[in-house]
């Protein structure tokens, strides 16, 4: 099962060069956490 993105609705894919357990979609540029589901940020890094 492949999660959809909440903004596109694309396919997510694992974004690998962080960590496994993040999801990020290669249409938009969101990104989400599979542990928590928190809210996904669109092209923004919350650091």
């Amino acid at each position: 099962m492949s999660p959809n993105c909440e903004h596109c609705g694309a396919l997510l894919v694992p974004y690998k060069d962080k960590e496994d357990n993040i999801l990020f979609c290669p249409v938009c540029g969101a990104v989400k956490s599979r542990n928590n589901g928190e809210e996904m940020k669109k092209g923004q890094n919350t650091e």
